[in-house]
């Protein structure tokens, strides 16, 4: 497993309080059909929808910036032999845009909080809804920001917790959460990230890293969605956990398109 891969899991696998859900909404609105359901995942990572999409009989298409993290998704499709199959597309989800069509366009983890103010999260919204089948849904999560907890500078393990750990070939690589920071119009999530070869000695590197995500209200998303052609079917709310704040979860379909 390359390091991006490490360290992306590390700060995403433990939140899986929502898999079950993303599952059963992909399942409520995919087209019944005995052909070939497909999903395009935006901000696919290194799998944690895509995998779960594919063992269930999607055939799923991941794009994501990160190309490490792209060949790792593609390694564990390949190795768990999933039933629908993964492909992987390495792109700028707001620049993006193909003839394919997709019978869902699903949007998890905040992703589209990371694709910047308005103007760029509309130009991706155009996208989807250029890309989406006929009847096709799009399903995008925002944080819950009332489920958010501000914390900044944190150091004291008692405050923080333990750090998300795992040892890859004798290193071990722990991500601790150091701020949570909120902004007029973003947050800022920062984590330390530390490596070392033994839990008892010196570490041998640690920075820090930071993921903006640009606030979005459910108002706001409405607004927005409702600009690029479409229209609400359902809200959903996945709970936080200890260490990550919950999601609020929107189905669209476009308008005029049967339901």
């Amino acid at each position: 497993m390359n390091t991006a891969a490490i360290w992306h899991d590390l700060d995403y696998a433990p939140v899986s309080t929502d898999e079950a859900l993303w599952l059963e909404l992909c399942q409520k609105y995919a087209p019944a059909s005995d052909r070939e359901r497909t999903v395009l995942d935006v901000g696919a990572g290194t799998g944690r929808i895509s995998i779960p999409l594919a063992h269930a009989g999607f055939r799923v298409t991941g794009i994501d910036v990160d190309g490490e993290l792209l060949i790792e998704l593609a390694r564990r499709a390949m190795r768990e032999r999933t039933q629908g199959g993964v492909g992987v597309i390495r792109a700028d989800a707001r620049e993006w845009r193909v003839r394919t069509v997709f019978d869902l366009i699903v949007v998890p983890m905040n992703t589209i909080q990371m694709l910047g103010p308005g103007e760029q999260r509309a130009r991706f919204l155009g996208h989807a809804h250029a890309m989406l089948a006929t009847g096709g849904k799009l399903i995008v999560s925002i944080m819950d920001e009332d489920s958010t907890d501000l914390y900044d500078g944190e150091t004291d393990p008692d405050a923080v917790g333990e750090p998300d750990r795992v040892k890859v070939d004798g290193v071990y690589y722990e991500s601790y959460p150091i701020a949570v920071r909120k902004h007029p119009d973003r947050f800022e999530l920062v984590r330390e990230r530390v490596t070392c070869r033994s839990l008892d000695g010196d570490a041998d590197s640690a920075q820090l890293h930071a993921v903006t995500l640009w606030r979005v209200s459910p108002i706001r998303l409405l607004r927005e969605t409702a600009e690029t052609g479409f229209r609400l079917l359902e809200s959903r709310k996945a709970g936080a956990t200890d260490e990550h704040a919950g999601s609020l979860i929107f189905a669209f379909a476009r308008r005029g398109d049967p339901c």
